[in-house]
């Protein structure tokens, strides 16, 4: 078996952890920060709870749709989000909001999978930085929609 994708990005927020939350627990605000997501055609709720299904179209017509379930929730701070998608088995997203070095907070995503195909395992390394670019992308929207959402004119 190959090795896994596994992959890390922090990034350090302006926003406040309270105005972060609450872009994370609601499902319907995704596809305005993260990166992989054009549109939720699909999800059993708006609020990101654990058992909460959502399904994601990506903003390319060439990937896949893909199927999502919030597998745990620690309230304010953590979510886990899993999925099974064509080239990646046992995909498990990980997005919590934590205490920065200094003061003020940060965003940690682990975003971990198994290459469930040989043109995964061919490609691993532009898998890779596609994954953790667009992640990167994603916490910096992230910041700025949160940002928006707790200034007294959003």
């Amino acid at each position: 078996m190959s090795a896994p994708v596994d992959i890390e990005v922090t990034r350090p927020m302006t926003a406040s952890r309270d105005a972060l939350w609450a872009v994370l627990s609601d499902l319907s605000r995704v596809p305005e920060w993260l990166e992989f997501a054009a549109e939720l055609p699909e999800r059993s709720s708006d609020r990101a709870d654990a058992g909460a299904t959502y399904t994601v179209r990506p903003p390319r017509r060439m990937e896949p749709t893909t199927h999502w379930r919030i597998a745990e929730v620690d309230e304010g701070s953590r979510q886990l989000h899993t999925s099974e998608m064509p080239m990646f088995s046992g995909v498990r997203s990980e997005i919590a909001i934590e205490d920065a070095p200094g003061g003020g907070v940060q965003v940690h995503v682990r975003w971990r999978a198994q290459k469930a195909k040989l043109v995964a395992r061919l490609l691993h390394s532009s898998f890779e930085k596609r994954i953790r670019d667009n992640w990167e992308r994603s916490l910096a929207r992230l910041d700025e929609v949160a940002l928006r959402r707790s200034s007294p004119s959003a």
